[in-house]
């Protein structure tokens, strides 16, 4: 290969990631954009005794640190209410 060669591969290396890389972005603004808020998130285990635990997650934008609290707040509430915590003892 003589350096003619290997600068026009270098180049056309460099403009095929350049490319990829704008549509790998592209792609990914479509995902973003498809993608639905709130984002709620609850996962529930049941732990070798037979209790069940629960972690949850709540994502919005657009939202003050409060109202997401406040929704995280709600959304704990609901998941004792379903899923009590039991008694020690």
């Amino acid at each position: 290969m003589n350096d003619q060669n290997v600068q026009d591969f270098a180049i056309d290396t460099v403009e095929a990631y350049e490319a990829l890389s704008r549509r790998v972005k592209a792609l990914e603004e479509q995902i973003a954009a498809q993608n639905e808020w709130p984002r709620v998130r609850v996962n529930v285990k049941q732990l070798a005794k037979g209790e069940l635990r629960f972690d949850t997650t709540y994502e919005d934008r657009g939202v003050t640190w409060e109202e997401a609290l406040a929704e995280s707040d709600k959304l704990v509430a609901a998941c004792l209410v379903r899923y009590p915590v039991p008694e020690a003892g």
